[in-house]
């Protein structure tokens, strides 16, 4: 019969996102893992194998988290409107200590590009899912599949430097100013579909 396990899984893999979206994921060593999810050596491989396989069962928690967000914002109607206050509510109004840690997936996708080609990949594919959710956005705003592809691979990119820029915790009045300058030009955008097809 197996031991029973003395911690409580989804407390230490909460306690490791938080290392691995604060450190990286070299410098989240196994001593240090360990130590923020306070379990032993032989805990944690017989929990979760190894710091790699833990490392994807944290990317999928933390996805989950994001699905939240993405539900949220799909659930009061998708517009250029409501998705500028989303990003206004989590970028600039926000108390949030995460806000200024930039997006973990993102973090380390650029950490390890050229180092880990098997984990970027993963991270690629992940990042991919909310890729995907950006471009069905705007296609529920009624733009052709071209254009919304280009727009939401346009706030892909978009969202990963304004993640970036709040890592370099640059001031929110004026990531405010970059989240209204793009959601303007998306807004421009829209709107030249919308008059084309009245």
């Amino acid at each position: 019969m197996g031991r029973h396990l003395e911690f409580d899984i989804p407390t230490a893999k909460k306690a490791a996102i938080k290392l691995f979206w604060s450190k990286g994921y070299q410098a989240a060593t196994l001593d240090l893992l360990c130590e923020r999810m306070q379990i032993g050596r032989s805990s944690f491989y017989a929990t979760f194998k190894d710091k790699e396989s833990l490392f994807i069962e944290c990317l999928d928690t933390y996805l989950e988290g994001i699905n939240k967000d993405h539900l949220r914002i799909s659930k009061g109607g998708i517009s250029v409107e409501n998705i500028r206050e989303a990003y206004l509510t989590n970028f600039v109004h926000t108390q949030n200590p995460r806000a200024n840690m930039g997006c973990m997936m993102a973090n380390i996708a650029v950490e390890l590009a050229d180092v880990d080609d098997e984990l970027v990949k993963i991270l690629r594919d992940k990042l991919q899912v909310m890729d995907t959710w950006r471009i069905e956005w705007f296609v529920q705003m009624g733009c052709p599949q071209p254009l919304a592809k280009r727009l939401g691979n346009y706030l892909s990119v978009f969202t990963e430097g304004l993640q970036i820029s709040s890592r370099r915790k640059i001031s929110r009045a004026q990531l405010q100013e970059v989240i209204h300058t793009g959601f303007d030009f998306l807004a421009a955008e829209v709107h030249t579909v919308d008059k084309s097809l009245a």
